[in-house]
């Protein structure tokens, strides 16, 4: 066995997971806060607080 390239090989698919991952929360959480009515009782109440424009280290907890 190739411990090197089965590392390699695990390192890219966990990279790639967390890639999807992130992408696809944020996609679902995007459409939440669009097509729910507590979805934009939620943006109205934390999006200020989220906002990048004040600073971005609350969106950095999320990832």
């Amino acid at each position: 066995m190739d411990y090197a390239q089965i590392a390699i090989d695990s390192f890219w698919w966990i990279a790639q997971t967390l890639a999807l991952t992130a992408i696809f929360f944020s996609l679902g959480i995007f459409l939440l806060v669009q097509c729910t009515h507590w979805g934009k009782q939620f943006w109205m109440f934390a999006g200020g607080y989220l906002s990048p424009k004040r600073s971005i280290k609350p969106l950095l907890f999320f990832y």
